[in-house]
């Protein structure tokens, strides 16, 4: 098929560069001539084809194609084939980590954590390409001690980026995630720096990098709350975190995952799912994951209409609370023989005496969580421990990691409330007893759920919580006095964000999150009661007024006079709604 005109410019171009550099080649390489200034020269020639190399590799499918266009992965390696050639001294490792990272900021937001693991550590065969038996491993293309260094840069590149207004909070939401993705490149685990290189040495740059993906992370959720708050003249609602969440699908919700799977059992409306390896027999790993079956919107018991354990296929999707499920219509059983059942049993057997099942269905529900939820938990599983064996970072180290949780706790809280008011929004019939009771059971599941994690957001006090050290900060104190000229290249705050970045900056900040917490808080207990008519919820929305006068947390002070108001006239409404109550 003829080029496209777009292409057939691209082609242009590329042959216009490489003539400049082919041409230059005689005269860099005369006898006598300044070789530094060659050498530059040579750089920025060579720093041109990978721009303009890049710029189309960016616009390939991620997975090869049935035509011979190239994939992703593949033109990622042809760009980095040509990067290297910079290779050399310190100022030739600066170009490579300079350019290879344009050409990796020109990736969609949407390029999953395997292609770009695959693209910023190329290798000299496909990485996607299924593993051939007994095939050796691919050469890395790059030079493996700047991979740490091309990732940083690219995270800082987009952390950089100044958020959307309030408001346009799909915008906002979206910028949020898309930064916090972006953080992943930091998460890839590089291997070896060279061939000499001790574990114990692998497992400190490894800690160097979650480090800054700690920090990054953190740096960007405080940008993205600040951006959040309301600047109305009326602060009785200063705050809304339902415009850093995803906007609710409008649509059918998106497939993460479909596979066969043995169904062992069902308890409590969630089925066990246990996915045998691509080839059985060939040692490789089970997985486990739980989710919930829904036929015509309601969840399906397989008590009555089908008997478990049975094989089947079936596609996941993220429920309304972020939890894996699927659609009844769309299961298709499949034929299944004993041996296949009884290593099912036998897996999760084994994964019980391990005590390796709450890890495991911990790392496989992540599938169903919003970006921002997924990368925090991943961050709290990858980078406590190593803090914790002492391979951690001492700067700040307690104060980030417990602002991690807290953020946690707070993103995972209005994640559940989103969930328990769209169940209130489906209240069935008064005349319906029966589906009444049930909503009615399961609405105070979910309260039950949401104001635990509330009360926990409540909980961290800021006190134990810290500044946040910038990049610069980070690389000084874990290169030393070698990494002084390396951490002169890398950011420290803008001079407009570093009050954000304080310990004055965090405590401003999370005192105008405070009572729109303790408000939805009080409507979580109080909605919850109207509508089950319990009055032990009408007593705990109450309640609420001694949590807000308790001094260990001392929340009254983070009240302005209208919002002390505002939650005066609440809790006047649960003092009626309980005289009231059947």
């Amino acid at each position: 098929a003829p080029p496209s005109k777009r292409l057939h410019l691209h082609l242009l171009r590329f042959g216009s560069h490489l003539s400049l550099f082919l041409c230059a080649q005689p005269y860099l390489l005369r006898e006598g001539h300044d070789q530094p200034s060659a050498g530059g020269v040579r750089g920025e020639l060579l720093g041109s084809y990978v721009d303009a190399l890049g710029e189309v590799a960016a616009t390939c499918s991620p997975l090869p194609s049935a035509t011979e266009a190239p994939s992703l992965t593949c033109m990622a390696a042809a760009v980095a084939t040509m990067a290297a050639n910079m290779a050399g001294d310190g100022v030739s490792d600066e170009r490579i980590v300079d350019y290879y990272s344009r050409f990796l900021l020109r990736l969609p937001a949407s390029v999953t954590p395997e292609v770009m693991a695959a693209c910023i550590r190329p290798q000299s065969r496909d990485a996607t390409a299924p593993p051939m038996p007994d095939a050796a491993v691919g050469e890395d293309l790059l030079p493996s001690h700047l991979l740490p260094d091309i990732a940083l840069r690219i995270v800082q590149h987009k952390q950089a980026q100044p958020l959307p207004p309030r408001s346009d909070p799909a915008k906002l939401a979206r910028a949020l995630n898309d930064g916090l993705h972006s953080v992943r490149w930091l998460m890839q685990d590089f291997g070896a720096a060279h061939a000499f290189e001790h574990q114990h040495e692998q497992l400190q740059r490894r800690s160097w990098q979650l480090h800054h993906a700690l920090v990054q992370s953190l740096a960007l959720i405080r940008r993205a709350f600040d951006a959040a708050q309301s600047t109305a003249d009326d602060d009785s609602v200063a705050f809304s975190v339902d415009a850093l969440l995803p906007p609710p699908a409008e649509s059918a919700p998106a497939v993460l995952k479909e596979g066969a799977f043995v169904i062992l059992a069902q308890e409590h409306g969630e089925v066990l799912l246990l996915e045998p390896p691509a080839a059985m027999g060939s040692g490789g790993e089970w997985r486990a994951f739980r989710a919930t079956p829904f036929l015509d919107g309601e969840a399906f018991v397989f008590t009555g209409y089908f008997q478990l354990p049975l094989f089947a296929r079936l596609p996941l999707f993220a429920s309304d609370d972020f939890t894996l499920a699927f659609d009844m219509r769309k299961m298709e059983k499949l034929a299944a023989e004993h041996d296949l059942i009884d290593a099912a049993r036998a897996e999760w057997a084994s994964m019980l005496d391990a005590g390796l099942v709450g890890q495991e269905l911990f790392r496989t529900g992540l599938l169903a969580l919003p970006t921002s939820l997924q990368l925090l938990a991943e961050l709290q599983q990858f980078y406590l421990p190593l803090q914790r064996n002492g391979l951690g970072i001492r700067l700040n180290a307690q104060e980030t990691e417990i602002e991690l949780a807290f953020w946690y706790k707070l993103i995972q809280a209005y994640v559940h409330r989103r969930a328990w008011r769209r169940h209130l929004s489906r209240k069935p019939s008064m005349t319906d007893a029966r589906r009444l009771h049930e909503w009615r059971l399961e609405f105070k599941e979910q309260a039950m759920q949401l104001s635990k994690q509330l009360e926990a957001a409540l909980d961290y006090n800021e006190e134990f919580m810290g500044s946040l050290p910038s990049a610069r900060q980070v690389d000084r104190q874990w290169r030393g006095g070698e990494g002084a000229e390396a951490a002169g290249r890398l950011a420290a705050w803008a001079r407009a964000e570093e009050p954000l970045m304080s310990h004055e900056g965090f405590c401003a900040l999370r005192a105008r999150i405070v009572p729109q917490l303790v408000h939805d808080l009080h409507y979580t207990y109080l909605e919850t009661g109207k509508q089950c008519e319990d009055e032990d919820w009408l007593s705990r929305s109450l309640c609420v007024a001694d949590l807000v006068a308790d001094e260990r947390l001392a929340l009254y002070k983070h009240f302005s006079a209208k919002q002390m108001m505002r939650l005066l006239r609440g809790l006047r409404a649960s003092a009626l709604a309980q005289l009231e109550c059947p």
